[in-house]
């Protein structure tokens, strides 16, 4: 239901902003997403940019620039007169994936005009991709640097969890392989916080919840231990505490 209401709000978002193009562009976003084996969070896009423009040569070219003003994807695609031509560019992992048709050029098109447009529909998401790839490498279980991406160390990680406790599921990051993260890395949390409590470093009641006071008494165990005070709740820590 919450990847339902988020595609709601996109396809809502490119209608207004984008005008008569906006249809053109929600169908080929809508073919490429409705996927039955893909039918996650992780298919929707993080950011959608739209530009249009009237070209006069048998080609059109389409530039990509990131935020260095870097060229990151170069491309010329064939046009055919009197024809809308739609190029719908995706990122797969490292590689661009292009296609392009020819259209009908819409009544709306008639005054043809430039737009840029930057719909940042999931930033809420990429920082639960981020706190899930922190309790991951917390946890043991390498997800690389957590950067909202949920590429294949997150994938892997996301894996090796799940077989570590049994648990089915693919490599994906959708609800229920989050709470299955969250659940693991509580459960964690609760038996440093009790090791914590029972050498004479106070986190309060264990609960499961890595907050100031467990972060404080963490450090503070640290130090005492010639360990690095940086404060995570890590198994690396618990087995020391463990073996100590």
């Amino acid at each position: 239901m919450t990847r339902f209401i988020a595609n709601t709000l996109v396809d809502r978002e490119i209608n207004k902003r984008a005008g008569g193009f906006g249809q053109i562009l929600t169908a080929v976003k809508n073919q490429q997403l409705e996927q039955a084996d893909t039918r996650s969070w992780t298919a929707l896009p993080k950011v959608i940019h739209y530009g249009q423009s009237l070209v006069t040569t048998d080609s059109g070219r389409v530039q990509l620039k990131n935020s260095l003003d870097q060229v990151i994807y170069d491309e010329k695609f064939p046009v055919k007169d009197g024809k809308l031509t739609l190029v719908n560019i995706r990122k797969m992992g490292d590689k661009y994936i292009a296609k392009h048709v020819y259209l009908e050029p819409a009544t709306a098109l008639a005054k043809i005009k430039t737009h840029k447009v930057r719909l940042s529909v999931s930033s809420d998401y990429r920082e639960q991709i981020r706190a899930a790839q922190r309790q991951l490498n917390e946890l043991g279980f390498n997800a690389g640097v957590p950067d909202g991406d949920p590429g294949n160390a997150t994938k892997a990680a996301v894996k090796s969890l799940l077989l570590s406790r049994n648990l089915q599921g693919d490599d994906g990051l959708d609800d229920q392989n989050q709470a299955a993260i969250k659940k693991a890395h509580r459960e964690m949390v609760v038996e440093i916080q009790t090791l914590l409590n029972s050498k004479g470093f106070n986190t309060g009641k264990p609960d499961g919840l890595a907050g100031r006071g467990t972060s404080t008494a963490i450090s503070k165990y640290q130090k005492v231990a010639g360990l690095t005070p940086d404060g995570r709740p890590t198994i690396t820590l618990l087995e020391h505490m463990q073996q100590n």
